[in-house]
């Protein structure tokens, strides 16, 4: 393997089968032609890779769609999802795709099982004549 300039080692750009097929009976053996078909025991083609150290992620190198949300800023998501018409739209807009960040997304999204789940739970309740008992004071 040679190293040039950029950082990229170059294996061997042309391996040599380890064996050619060939074709025919007896004493007489002629090659065979096999086209674009390669024969099992051939070494694998040449692969260039880069071999340049990978630099260690911090918060400061970290793209934009993976910035964690900080504690302060869960509570104010969480706050903005509880007012009753515009935390809904919101709720919504950050759920299915109106931000970049995928922390934002998937809390948002995570936020809207639970609201989801509240309401199965509230008509399974309803239907069932236990939330008419609860509220009626009747046991």
């Amino acid at each position: 393997m040679e190293n040039n300039d950029n950082n990229y080692q170059i294996v061997n750009k042309n391996p040599q089968p380890d064996f050619i097929f060939q074709q025919g009976s007896g004493n007489y053996v002629q090659p065979y032609n096999m086209g674009n078909m390669q024969p099992y025991h051939m070494r694998q083609p040449s692969v260039t890779y880069n071999v340049t150290t990978p630099q260690p992620v911090t918060e400061s190198n970290l793209p934009d769609a993976f910035k964690p949300i900080s504690p302060w800023g869960y509570l104010g998501y969480s706050m903005l999802f509880s007012i009753p018409i515009v935390g809904i739209v919101m709720l919504f807009i950050y759920a299915f795709g109106g931000t970049s960040n995928k922390n934002l997304r998937n809390y948002a999204r995570s936020y809207f099982c639970i609201i989801l789940l509240y309401v199965i739970i509230f008509i399974i309740l309803l239907s069932t004549g236990v939330l008419s008992a609860l509220l009626s004071g009747r046991r």
